[in-house]
């Protein structure tokens, strides 16, 4: 698998996309912000029972034409999603909501 194998074979992929930033200043809080956002998307992810991953985007245009997503912007992180989302079967290590509040 190349790279970037792992999204073709996602069962669902969720790509950040922020505006370019204008300064090196913009770029370091855009990337503490959708750090933050990753990783509650993974974090709910997992509550759920569903198997995630993330990388971060290394050929800005490669992934614009890929996701549409125009010059202006960048395509940050990606998570993805393996099958269990669609088996509704809990990913191994995942721990069910019900467990943890018990």
């Amino acid at each position: 698998m190349g790279r970037a194998g792992h999204i073709a074979g996602a069962a669902a992929a969720i790509a950040l996309v922020v505006p370019t930033p204008e300064d090196v200043r913009n770029r370091v809080i855009d990337a503490f912000d959708l750090g933050q956002a990753t990783f509650a998307i993974m974090l709910a992810a997992t509550d759920l029972g569903i198997g995630t991953g993330h990388s971060a985007v290394g050929d800005q245009d490669r992934a614009r034409a890929a996701l549409g997503v125009p010059d202006t912007h960048e395509a940050a992180f990606r998570s993805t999603r393996s099958s269990t989302a669609v088996t509704g079967e809990p990913h191994v290590g995942a721990v069910s909501p019900d467990v943890r509040r018990s």
